[in-house]
């Protein structure tokens, strides 16, 4: 190709000439770029940016798709198709390579969360990279991002999208997917996961059984808000007014609401356990599952009121209630599935669970039973 027909292309102002001429400049800088002065790369590279502005979207779309597995792509031509429309931008924001760390940060700091989504899903994302796709706050970008297996999440930042599982069950499965987890922080997760994660973490990350009842039982005052109480002598107290109201007859759903309105959690508790004949540790795992069905049944099986069960339910979310309101949804379909329940069923799976101390193996049952 010579200059003579390049001089020839540029001299065409119509459309189809100024496509031939861009389309001929980039299979010029492509098959020979390499072999250009600094000055001459520069050079061309303003020639494709000028053209690009004046391209079609089809033609900056083909462009983009070739650029971005192209290892010696101009770094300016490339930035600019990533900051492009999406259709444009995609392929390069998904395999370039050429792109720095801070070109990429950019594009999270001023363009679309299509763009967004598309760089949290590039292979090997930097951690300063994923510092800046939490940073969007967005949801949908985040978990993509914990999907990544090949992102560089950071400790610091593993720890508090952990925290941040607390509130947003949606984090929590991708979290505990992730191969570099400490198993200290699945054992905290342990604590607000469904029944069906805990069983996930029970299998896949080596946790002594013991910590996470531990992590139960540490769940109970986080989520009342209150110190927990660890005075022996304070559950011994507890425990005698429990058996003492149980043995004459006094010891009712009124009582363990009124016991948990006040954040006597030990009362609260043993009062539960006691009503429904569970061991404690079950009847905390019942208690704080987070879909609430297992506690519906609890409830169910000792005759609690429909209206004193859901507060029981929202009462003991009450640490998350700070944080967002109780989903409605949820206490919609809780609601419908106290009122389809009856009492004798209810019994039925109380005493599997008392003959079964596998309470995860139970709650999988539930949804084929109602």
């Amino acid at each position: 190709m010579d200059a003579e027909w390049l001089f020839s292309l540029a001299r065409e102002k119509s459309r189809k000439g100024r496509q031939a001429l861009f389309q001929n400049v980039w299979d010029l800088f492509e098959s020979k770029g390499e072999a250009f002065t600094d000055n001459e790369r520069s050079l061309m590279t303003d020639i494709l940016k000028q053209l690009n502005n004046e391209m079609e979207k089809t033609v900056r779309v083909k462009l983009s798709e070739r650029v971005s597995n192209w290892p010696n792509a101009p770094r300016e031509l490339v930035k600019m198709l990533a900051g492009d429309e999406i259709d444009i931008a995609h392929p390069i924001l998904i395999n370039s390579k050429v792109l720095h760390d801070a070109d990429l940060v950019e594009i999270v700091h001023h363009r679309s969360m299509h763009h967004q989504l598309a760089i949290a899903m590039r292979s090997d994302i930097s951690t300063l990279v994923c510092d800046a796709l939490v940073e969007t706050g967005n949801d949908e970008v985040i978990i993509e991002m914990i999907k990544n297996g090949s992102s560089s999440i950071s400790d610091e930042l593993l720890e508090q999208l952990v925290e941040q599982s607390r509130s947003k069950e949606e984090y929590q499965e991708p979290l505990l997917s992730r191969e570099e987890l400490p198993a200290d922080l699945a054992r905290k997760m342990y604590a607000w996961v469904s029944a069906a994660l805990r069983q996930h973490i029970v299998e896949n990350f080596e946790i002594d059984p013991d910590d996470l009842d531990d992590a139960l039982s540490g769940t109970v005052d986080e989520l009342s808000g209150k110190e927990p109480q660890k005075d022996e002598h304070d559950w011994d107290a507890a425990t005698k007014l429990i058996d003492k109201l149980h043995d004459a007859g006094q010891l009712t759903a009124g009582f363990v609401l009124k016991s948990l309105r006040e954040g006597q959690i030990a009362l609260f508790e043993l009062g539960m356990a006691k009503l429904t004949g569970l061991r404690l540790t079950l009847m905390r795992r019942i208690i704080y599952e987070p879909g609430g069905e297992g506690l519906a049944i609890a409830c169910k099986s000792i005759d609690i009121d429909r209206s004193v069960f859901l507060t029981i339910f929202e009462l003991t979310r009450h640490a998350k209630a700070q944080r967002e309101r109780v989903d409605e949804v949820r206490i919609a379909e809780l609601r419908e599935l106290y009122d389809n329940m009856n009492k004798k069923t209810a019994r039925l799976v109380l005493r599997n669970w008392l003959r079964n101390p596998d309470y995860l193996e139970a709650v999988n049952q539930l949804k084929g039973m109602f």
